[in-house]
């Protein structure tokens, strides 16, 4: 059905302990959210159910920096598709000719 579908792609945020030191706690504090947390970017594939994660990276950080910053671009290949949610704005840091699929929701 998919032939070309590579992987599927969802940053998510990660609650941690406040840091000690007031210059880590208002780097990872998410006023968003209400509390300290990181992001990762999940990569999950056909066959397998997580085939990659991320190293954290302190809030706030949008999902398409912490797409390029896992180089999760590097592995791609002509004629692959990513399924993405929608908000990701990532067509233009996917090598060329990889397909950003990202469905319509009701």
């Amino acid at each position: 059905m998919f032939t070309s579908w590579r992987i599927v792609i969802v940053c998510t945020n990660i609650v941690i302990a406040a840091p000690s030191l007031m210059s880590r706690q208002n780097a990872t504090y998410s006023n968003y959210r209400g509390m300290n947390s990181s992001k990762v970017t999940v990569r999950v594939a056909p066959s397998v159910p997580v085939t990659y994660v991320s190293k954290p990276y302190p809030e706030p950080i949008s999902d398409k920096k912490s797409v390029q910053r896992s180089g999760l671009m590097n592995h791609m290949e002509s004629g692959d598709q990513i399924f993405a949610d929608k908000g990701y704005f990532i067509q233009d840091i996917v090598p060329k000719d990889v397909f950003v699929n990202i469905p319509h929701l009701l």
